[in-house]
């Protein structure tokens, strides 16, 4: 249990929270440290972290560190999301405080420390895991229950500072793939989770950037319309559709019927055939297998190769998409 010597914040505590919220209006990672800092002297803790996650990888990569006689430098660079006592409170999105590390299997010891208690936040915003302020002592039982509660405070700020300069870089991204708006437009149709995230930031939209096209997904517009509404007006502005569709994603398979229902050019995507409705099997599709070798090079190529086509004309419209004008 974390020891507790009152209910209500000491002027320590209050002091902590002001200085923390002041920081994270600051822009980047290069105030971590200070926070960090600001939360070992609060806690009298001689060791901590701060990790953020990395969604691809599924590790929480160190962007602060504060050890006592070493403040500011990194031994470490990286966990995975799997291990120790912070890798836990990443994967429960719950506060662990472990009063001796001793009684616990999951202590993972990071490098330069000696730690007898640890206490492990996660940093949530917008109910998204952004990573985790863990700290650490040489003291069991160290950690008040006033503590905990101003260290998770301490981390929703952060939290939503990290969260806001995502959605700001994001929409820099954005912003700077749409400066030239004379580019046409690849509307890309797939589910929004892994793997297929990293696949299209890896394979589909360098290739279709390559192809000296506007590479688009749904989750890249922002604005204050209905979904639906700005997926019809994607599709009937883009020029090629490209629909991943292995898993049979029911809003992908929706959005396909669309673009297919007003003509637009498709290029279909899939690891299984079977993936592929049997009314669309006539059609070409890119098949790609993650288990051969260089697969991720080959579907980039065959990707470009199908838009040159497309763009030069050089594709053959089925006949039950020619619209009938007489």
């Amino acid at each position: 249990m974390a020891k507790s010597k009152s209910s209500l914040f000491t002027e320590k505590s209050i002091s902590t929270i002001a200085s923390v919220a002041r920081l994270a209006l600051s822009a980047g990672e290069s105030v971590f440290p200070e926070i960090l800092k600001l939360c070992a002297e609060l806690t009298e803790a001689d060791s901590g972290n701060i990790l953020i996650l990395d969604k691809d990888s599924q590790t929480l990569k160190i962007v602060a560190s504060e050890r006592k006689g070493n403040s500011g430098e990194l031994i470490q660079t990286e966990i995975p999301i799997s291990a120790g006592i912070t890798g836990r409170s990443a994967r429960t999105k719950m506060v662990q405080y472990v009063p001796n590390v001793v009684y616990d299997s999951d202590y993972y010891r990071f490098e330069g420390t000696i730690s007898k208690s640890e206490v492990a936040v996660p940093l949530i915003a917008d109910e998204r895991l952004m990573g985790v302020l863990n700290l650490e002592s040489a003291k069991a039982n160290n950690f008040t229950l006033e503590q905990i509660q101003v260290l998770e405070l301490l981390s929703s700020i952060l939290a939503t500072a990290l969260r806001r300069s995502e959605l700001q870089r994001q929409d820099s991204e954005l912003t700077e793939s749409r400066k030239d708006s004379k580019k046409p437009v690849a509307f890309v149709l797939m589910p929004f989770r892994d793997p297929f995230n990293k696949y299209y930031r890896a394979i589909i939209k360098p290739a279709i950037e390559e192809a000296d096209m506007q590479s688009l997904r749904v989750d890249e517009i922002f604005g204050p319309t209905e979904i639906v509404k700005d997926i019809w007006k994607a599709i009937g502005n883009a020029e090629i559709i490209i629909a991943e569709l292995t898993t049979r994603n029911p809003n992908v398979m929706y959005e396909l019927g669309l673009s297919h229902a007003i003509g637009k050019p498709v290029i279909m995507l899939s690891q299984n055939i079977d993936d592929v409705p049997f009314d669309l099997r006539s059609l070409r599709c890119i098949l790609y297998d993650t288990v051969e070798p260089n697969w991720a090079e080959q579907l980039k190529l065959s990707i470009l190769k199908s838009i040159k086509a497309v763009k030069t004309g050089n594709t053959i419209e089925p006949n039950f998409l020619q619209i009938n004008k007489t």
